[in-house]
């Protein structure tokens, strides 16, 4: 190597060296910036009988802006956002043990979560970013007859107990508009509804269409759903709630206190940041995105147990019922929403005496339902069958409800074996 050659391989290596340390500081203020920062999740976990505005303090308006939890630093904060995003994909993995570097096929699939592209193909599952901006993931044609008959004899068994059941089919995000899915992907979640809505109106089984019931109230289909995640967003919690409250009382003859779902009776508090969704995580975009909640304008109080979880709270909605230490980019979870799936989930609302009692089984779409119907009822259980290793007959036969609510979208093959309805 030439005199030169070695000059110029000393100034790359200066200034590979300079740039490190220019990293090393950034993050070292980063670092103290960020763990300087009020935690409000500290201030919400010690405030139990605290009111919403004193817990956080904000300027009104479109919707109440909860403080940002981040510190804008220009290029350097994308820089960060850029890092943060590589690390939560590596953390993922390796935690879910999905990530062995030793492995070609597993390195490929970890480049794979880490590339932009519109559509991501990994094992069976087809993902979509489409064109509106909503991460959509395609579900293929896997009807079950077999929950099909655990269904009819469930029911048949509540109809021999006098108690009602409804059904309350989640809409699922993707819609007949979608036309970024690769040819030859077929979305079977449509064709199955249509076959499972024959199977109910033939067996004269009670169901309420969610799909009907928010394009109703706004056409635009995926103005109910999160981004980047699978779920119902709130406003679409709240009016499914108000749909299963109209059908329980005008339909079913169960009493329920429809007023206390109105729009105006609640105000909308936004969390910067604060999700990170489902279907992102698969297809490693780690991008957040806003989280919203409606807290009831009106005083509440609340009881919820989750006995897997040691949970026994008595307090107001957004104490009881809204896990706020998971309303931070901190957290960035769902599952702020009634902390989540348990196999039990038991609420009363303190407020309400008309003695009505409603059992869910459910998966994750009716955590952004059940808040907000507990304000029209006395009593609200949720069994998620997943969890569920008890008899939830015998838990109908001990607590005696006045109907039971099926949240489960459409039964697929893939349901069988937990949903055994015994």
């Amino acid at each position: 190597m030439t005199k030169k050659n070695s000059i110029s391989a000393k100034k790359v290596y200066s200034i590979c060296f300079l740039a490190l340390m220019v990293i090393l500081f950034y993050y070292t203020v980063h670092n103290f910036l960020y763990e300087s920062r009020t935690d409000i999740n500290g201030v919400a976990k010690e405030a139990e009988n605290v009111s919403l505005a004193e817990l956080y303090p904000f300027e009104n308006t479109e919707g109440e802006v909860m403080p940002k939890d981040i510190i804008d630093l220009g290029f350097v904060s994308k820089y960060a956002a850029f890092v943060d995003s590589v690390k939560s994909v590596v953390e993922d993995y390796s935690s879910t043990n999905k990530l062995y570097l030793s492995k070609s096929k597993n390195i490929q699939y970890l480049f794979s979560k880490l590339t932009f592209n519109d559509v991501f193909m990994y094992r069976n599952n087809t993902y979509v970013k489409s064109s509106n901006g909503y991460t959509v993931g395609y579900f293929p044609y896997c009807p079950s007859p077999k929950s099909m008959e655990n269904i009819l004899d469930f029911s048949s068994w509540l109809n021999n107990k006098n108690i009602q059941y409804l059904t309350l089919i989640a809409a699922d995000k993707p819609d007949d508009s979608i036309s970024e899915f690769p040819k030859g992907v077929e979305h079977g979640y449509t064709r199955m509804i249509e076959e499972y809505k024959s199977f109910l109106d033939k067996n004269k089984l009670f169901y309420i269409e969610s799909k009907n019931t928010l394009l109703e109230k706004n056409k635009d289909f995926y103005s109910w759903f999160f981004k980047n995640d699978i779920h119902w967003n709130v406003h679409a919690g709240l009016a499914v709630a108000q749909e299963t409250a109209r059908t329980l009382n005008d339909e079913l003859s169960i009493p329920t206190d429809k007023s206390a779902l109105k729009d105006s009776n609640y105000k909308l508090y936004i969390y910067p940041n604060s999700l990170f969704g489902n279907l992102d995580c698969e297809i490693g975009k780690t991008h957040r995105e806003d989280m919203e909640v409606l807290y009831p304008k009106t005083k509440t109080n609340f009881h919820i147990e989750i006995p897997t979880s040691g949970i026994d709270k008595t307090g107001s909605f957004e104490n009881t019922l809204i896990n706020q230490s998971k309303l931070s980019p901190k957290a960035s979870f769902y599952s702020a929403f009634l902390y989540g799936d348990h196999p039990l989930i038991k609420i009363e609302n303190n407020n309400c005496k008309n003695g009505t009692r409603v059992l869910f089984i459910k998966l994750s779409f009716a955590d952004t339902v059940c808040p907000y119907l507990a304000n029209a009822v006395q009593y609200v259980d949720m069994i998620d069958p997943r969890y569920f290793d008890g008899s939830i007959r015998s838990y109908i036969e001990q607590t005696k409800p006045d109907c039971v609510i099926f949240c489960m979208g459409v039964p697929t093959k893939y349901d069988e074996y937990y949903l055994h309805l015994k």
